[in-house]
């Protein structure tokens, strides 16, 4: 364990147009459940992970936000800036990254993750 005990570091979760959560902290938790949040969320779950990234001598460690999905009726867009990608399974979030979760209800829940040690570098 790079960081010590698996636990977020920093970071927060915002339910975009949700006044009961709106906001979770991160800090100290070993997982996020979206299911607690939202019954609709039933298989979303968000991890810590420990990454390296970099080359040669220029090599950062960092705990990353992991966003797992195990439920295959939820569609997962992540916005920020210029960036898009949608994706099933999993993917790791970064510095203001805004999630959109598409239901088959045509229903649409969105997040917005926060973390500033965690930007997205757009030139990659």
């Amino acid at each position: 364990m790079i960081f010590g005990k698996k636990t977020f570091i920093k970071g927060r979760i915002s339910f975009l147009g949700n006044e009961v959560f709106p906001t979770i902290r991160l800090e100290s938790l070993d997982a996020v459940s979206f299911e607690k949040y939202h019954p609709k969320l039933s298989g979303v779950t968000l991890t810590p992970k420990d990454v390296t990234t970099g080359i040669g001598k220029k090599k950062k460690k960092r705990r990353m936000a992991r966003l797992v999905s195990t439920d295959a009726s939820v569609d997962i867009l992540i916005h920020n800036g210029s960036y898009n990608a949608s994706f099933m399974g999993s993917g790791e979030l970064y510095h203001y990254d805004r999630v959109e979760f598409s239901l088959t209800d045509d229903e649409k829940i969105i997040i917005e993750y926060t973390n500033s040690k965690n930007p997205r570098n757009h030139g990659a």
